[in-house]
């Protein structure tokens, strides 16, 4: 594939592994003399990643990798981004963390000299974080909101390249910001994993009550991830809402909408209306 070919994200992820392999090819004595390259950074020295998406980490998950430290020490070095006499977090934050539960001074460190903007480390931290297995659907919607929010990019579709996600994941991802607040608190504890497409389609739900109920069955597992899907298609279909089928596809967000007001009535036109705006703004 042509270098021109490549999503930014591609290209990102190819500068870290080409900075990590430039590193290996660099005499020892030249990186001792370079404030860049391989080295031991004072854990003081270093500036946690303010775009950060990972807002909270497993205890079990850090100990584990602390205890891996000790016995085998540090295999990968965390990556950092000089920044006047100290150094911002650029790729490394479960490392460092247990490095700082270790109570050790130093951390292995690869040290570079590139943009230190918020939105490039936010960029970073989602090449990071973001293709995790265990990614947190919700740290990732929080940090999406933000970013847009602050001006980072224009649209969920500028942002979708940026990342190299499609626009669809995205929306899914920003969804999950509609859901009841019991959801976002058990989600936010780490205690469950959900997926981002059971999230968005419950979050579909208007009633609250009836999200969390269907949420708690899931990660209860009395109802699988395909069966709460139909569930939920069918309850968005209730007698109250099927007057909508002849004018609105809520599979592909198509407005077909020529009604015979003489026909439906007044009432039953303005309730068709008030129906249809409901869905959009349920979008």
């Amino acid at each position: 594939m042509s270098n021109s070919k490549l999503s930014k994200l591609d290209k990102m992820m190819q500068a870290g592994r080409g900075a990590a392999l430039e590193v290996a090819k660099i005499p020892s004595s030249a990186l001792v003399e370079s404030e860049y390259g391989l080295k031991d950074i004072p854990l003081g020295l270093i500036d946690d990643n303010p775009r950060q998406t990972r807002l909270s980490m497993n205890e079990l998950d850090l100990q584990e990798l602390s205890e891996s430290i000790t016995k085998g020490g540090l295999i990968q070095p965390i990556s950092l981004l000089k920044n006047g006499d100290r150094y911002t977090l650029r790729a490394g934050q479960r490392r460092l963390a247990a490095h700082k539960i270790l109570g050790l001074e130093t951390i292995k460190a690869i040290v570079e000299n590139s943009d230190n903007s918020e939105k490039s480390l936010f960029e970073i931290s989602i090449i990071e974080n973001a293709h995790r297995e265990n990614v947190d659907p919700l740290e990732l919607a929080i940090s999406f909101d933000k970013a847009l929010k602050d001006g980072f990019y224009k649209s969920q579709s500028e942002l979708a390249t940026a990342i190299g996600k499609t626009e669809g994941l995205v929306s899914q991802y920003l969804s999950i910001l509609k859901l009841a607040e019991p959801i976002k608190e058990k989600l936010s504890s780490r205690e469950v994993r959900v997926g981002v497409k059971d999230l968005y389609m419950i979050q579909k739900i208007k009633d609250k009550s009836i999200q969390v109920e269907m949420f708690k069955r899931l990660v209860s597992g009395t109802v699988s991830s395909m069966n709460l899907l139909a569930e939920i298609k069918q309850s968005l279909y209730s007698p109250a809402t099927t007057n909508l089928l002849p004018y609105w596809d809520a599979k592909k967000k198509i407005l077909k909408l020529k009604l015979d007001v003489k026909r439906e009535g007044k009432e039953e036109t303005l309730t068709i209306l008030r129906n249809i705006i409901k869905e959009i703004e349920a979008l």
